[in-house]
């Protein structure tokens, strides 16, 4: 999987002084920060949009990429009277 973060100038230059630090590409600090994030028993939510909205709020990364987040997971049907939708369309078809 690939991902793209747009940092802030200034978040991007602390990340490279910390990979530079480290002895790694910024890249490879990225992803090991991840890595750790997801193997660590310290992380409750181990999924990667809690991961991701954790460095936000670390301050590692300025914002989270569309298409990244779970918000899908937030959905809640809107309860409507009547039979299924599904029924319906199997009896539209006959």
């Amino acid at each position: 999987m690939t991902v793209t973060l747009e940092l802030e100038p200034e978040t991007e230059k602390r990340l490279k002084t910390e990979a530079m630090r480290k002895g790694l590409s910024p890249n490879q600090f990225v992803q090991t920060v991840l890595e750790e994030k997801l193997f660590t028993g310290n992380n409750n939510n181990q999924a990667m949009p809690g991961i991701l909205r954790e460095m936000l709020l670390d301050g590692m990364i300025s914002r989270i990429p569309k298409g990244i987040t779970d918000e899908e997971d937030d959905f809640e049907p809107v309860e409507i009277n009547g039979k299924p939708l599904s029924e319906t369309i199997l009896e539209d078809r006959n």
